[in-house]
Parts: C-alpha cells; structure tokens; sequence
C-alpha cells in the first residue's frame, strides 16, 4: 500500500537516485513518514509493522519498538441487533466521523495515512460491524485516495459461510487487498493491479513461494465446493446463532450478546469469573471453547461441523449453565 501511495505521490514518475540513496539511510525521501491506520482491539501479526498496527495483546507488544500509527475506534454494538439498529448506527457514523478526523491530523503532522488495515470480525472480542460501516469505511479510502487492506488471516476460507468473510459486505468497489493464512493452511496476500510494483525485484524472497502448500490449500478448496460446506457452514452457523439466542432469553442474567457470522460466533456472560467457570464445566464435557474479550466465550468450529453437532454443543452448554 505504501509503494503505491508514494508512486501517486509522485504522480507516477520513476524512482530518482536521491530516493535509492536515502532508502539506504532510513531518511527521506526514500523512507518517507507514512502511516497505515488499524483499529482498537485490532490483531494483525507479530512482526513489526503488523505489531504496529496490533492493539489486543499487550504482552506481545511489550519491550519492543512500535510506529507512532493512527488507531481508530471499532464500532461497539449493543445486542440484540434488531433492538437496536438506530445506536447501532450511531456508532457506525460516529466511528466512521473518527476515521477522517484522524486522516486528518496525521496529514497535518507530515505522516499522511497510505492505507486502513482491518478486520471484518475482530478475533480478539469477536467484535462484528455492518455492511454499512465497511462500505462507508471503502468510501472514505477511495475519496482519499488511500487503500483498504481486510485481514482474514482468521475470517477466511469459508469460516463465515462466504469464502471471504469481506464479501457479506457488499462493497460497491472491489477491495484493494487481502490477507489470509488460518484455515487456508498458507498464508499469503492478494491484491489489485494498482498496488502492483512497476520495478523488478521490489517484493522478492529467496523461495519463491511455498509451491507444496499451494497444493493443500488447493486441495481444501475442492473438498469445500465438493461437500458444499459454504452452505453448510451458513445454515449450521444460523441454526447455532438462533439457538444460543433462545438460551439467552431463558438464562438472561447469565449470557447475553450472541453475534457473528457462520462458524465465527460468541456470546458474553455476565461477568468474567462466570465466563472462566462455564469454559472449565464446558471441557470436563468434552467441549472445546475459547475465551474473547473480558468476559466472552469464543466458538470456532470446523466447516464440517453440523446441525447434529450443534445440539450435542446447546445440551452440554444448557447442562453447564
């Protein structure tokens, strides 16, 4: 996102000396201040520039150098949804009012944003935001004339009922780019024909790609249209949603907020000592669930987990709660 940032900058002329030669010092104008903006509660990667952009576990970040990078909030819903579709909405627009103030204030600081990096559903607290929000968020990039980069690095490979979890969205541009790895078995990146490099050798790494890892992702991608497990993980994903959501009219003063999408679900309970003690009672039964958050329980089931599959889960939770 950076490479083409800066070539727009330089309204698409080539690369001078004075950049080669800055580059080598980490000055600029060949290392220029840019900045790539994520979210709060964002989980990107351990790597530098990703732990940047990472604000989930502080831990991980801890002791070591970071960018001074634009950190905007993510929208924080109230449940059920349809209770509440006009604050929802607020906070969409009010999340979205943030993004361009901070867009601003780092073009005034000299550091100009080249591109937003997010999350479709944050893994960290299973954190979901709507249609309108992502489109409203591609407008504000492509008015800028920055880029929008979705991770699903977690969301991918069918785990939402659509390949790519971006596509619930509807967006009314193709994405500039992708990430992926997780379910995929490979982790990789793909994006439009403007974040293309012009010069040889810009991105380049000594094994050319991982060729036997192609052959399992490809090998996963069959399995899915063979088995029809898109379908499967959207009705298996609905049917699981609709049933945690009835648990939580009868047991209302223990779990509440049910969200997500397809195999990518959570619920909170009421306090966090409630959420320890339901996930310990849950795998003495043989359940495997996973915390989010401060008080929220995760559910990450396999493609081929079915209805079946989820009644044996609504028993054991029932039992448990």
């Amino acid at each position: 996102m950076m490479i083409a940032y800066q070539r727009a900058q330089r309204g698409q002329k080539a690369i001078t000396e004075e950049d080669l030669k800055s580059a080598l010092i980490n000055k600029p104008p060949g290392t220029p201040e840019l900045t790539i903006m994520s979210f709060k509660n964002a989980e990107h990667g351990t790597t530098l520039g990703a732990m940047s952009a990472s604000h989930s576990n502080a831990l991980s970040k801890v002791d070591i150098p970071a960018f001074d990078w634009p950190m905007a909030e993510f929208p924080k819903y109230k449940y059920p949804l349809d209770h509440f579709e006009s604050l929802n909405k607020g906070q969409d627009e009010k999340c979205l009012a943030q993004i361009e103030d901070l867009l601003d204030k780092y073009e005034k600081k000299n550091m100009p944003v080249a591109g937003i990096a997010v999350e479709p559903i944050q893994s960290d607290c299973t954190t979901e935001a709507s249609a309108d929000f992502f489109q409203g968020l591609q407008g504000i990039t492509n008015r800028r004339g920055i880029y929008l980069m979705f991770d699903e690095s977690r969301t991918g490979c069918g785990a939402t009922g659509r390949f790519w979890c971006h596509e619930h969205f509807c967006l009314p541009c193709h994405v500039d780019a992708v990430v992926f790895g997780g379910k995929c078995q490979l982790a990789g990146f793909f994006h439009s024909l403007d974040l293309s490099p012009k010069e040889r050798d810009r991105l380049y790494e000594p094994w050319m790609g991982d060729p036997v890892k192609l052959y399992i992702f490809e090998a996963i991608i069959c399995l899915i249209e063979q088995l029809n497990l898109m379908k499967q993980v959207e009705e298996t994903g609905k049917y699981m949603k609709e049933g945690l959501m009835e648990m939580e009219i009868q047991y209302y003063d223990l779990i509440h907020s049910t969200r997500g999408l397809g195999s990518i679900l959570a619920f909170d309970a009421q306090c966090p000592a409630l959420r320890d003690n339901i996930i310990c009672r849950l795998r003495q039964k043989g359940v495997i669930v996973g915390q989010c958050g401060s008080q929220g329980i995760s559910l990450r089931p396999s493609l081929t987990f079915t209805k079946r599959h989820v009644d044996i889960f609504l028993q054991k939770l029932e039992e448990v709660i």
